[in-house]
């Protein structure tokens, strides 16, 4: 706090609502060039869908490393 009081701009990401009161921060998004924009939010929190977008995008890389590693294994497992 004593940083934040001081006017440096911290940046930090959490899910907790112990730490942080809702009143005294105010939510941005980052993205992968550099730029952060303004998140939208309610007395329930953040209206964000961005996070749906790269949860899919994890699960979609994900079972490419998984259906490669199993290629991997199956191929080097038959005889020859």
């Amino acid at each position: 706090m004593k940083l934040i009081n001081a006017g440096i701009k911290v940046f930090v990401t959490t899910h907790s609502d112990y730490i942080l009161k809702a009143k005294d921060l105010r939510a941005y998004i980052a993205h992968p060039n550099g730029t952060v924009s303004p998140v939208e939010t309610d007395e329930y929190g953040m209206i964000q869908s961005g996070f749906d977008e790269a949860i899919v995008q994890t699960n979609e890389i994900s079972n490419k490393i998984i259906s490669a590693i199993d290629n991997l294994f199956w191929t080097s497992a038959l005889p020859r």
